[in-house]
C-alpha cells in the first residue's frame, strides 16, 4: 500500500508540473516586464504587468501599514538594485513569486512577494509586499 501511495504521489507531481509549465513561463514573463518597467521607468511595461486595481503593501520604518495603488506613469526609473528570483508557486489561477533585491550601493537586502492572478487578459500582478531587515538562516 505504501508503494502505491508513493507511485501516485510521484505521478501527481510529474503531471502537475507539466500542467503549470506554460503558466510558469507566463508568470516569469510578467515579472520580467515589471522589472523592465521599474528599471526603465516605463509606463508601457508597468501596464503590461500590473493589474489596474492592484497595490503595493508594506510596513514602514515606524511599524505602520502603508498601501498605495499601482501607477502607470513614465518616470521614476530605479536601477539601484538587482532582483533575484527565489521561487514561484502556482495554484491554478493564483501565483506567489518570491524575490530578493540586492542594492548596488548598500548592504541591505529587500525581499518582495508578488501575488499574481490569471485574469481574462492573462497573468497580472495584483499585489506586491516587501520588507527589509529580514534574516534568513
Amino acid at each position: 500500500m505504501l508503494k502505491l501511495k508513493v507511485i501516485i504521489l510521484m505521478m501527481t507531481a510529474m503531471f502537475s508540473g507539466t500542467i503549470f509549465a506554460g503558466d510558469r513561463d507566463d508568470v516569469l514573463k510578467v515579472v520580467d516586464m515589471f522589472y523592465k518597467g521599474d528599471h526603465e521607468g516605463s509606463a508601457h511595461f508597468r501596464k503590461l504587468s500590473l493589474h489596474p486595481n492592484g497595490a503595493y503593501r508594506y510596513i514602514n520604518s515606524k511599524g505602520e501599514y502603508k498601501e498605495y495603488t499601482f501607477t502607470f506613469k513614465d518616470g521614476n526609473a530605479d536601477k539601484s538594485y538587482q532582483e533575484e528570483l527565489l521561487s514561484i508557486d502556482i495554484y491554478e489561477k493564483v501565483a506567489l513569486v518570491k524575490l530578493r533585491l540586492a542594492f548596488h550601493k548598500k548592504k541591505e537586502v529587500e525581499y518582495k512577494l508578488m501575488t499574481l492572478h490569471k485574469t481574462s487578459k492573462g497573468w497580472l500582478i495584483t499585489g506586491i509586499s516587501w520588507g527589509m531587515g529580514i534574516t534568513i538562516n
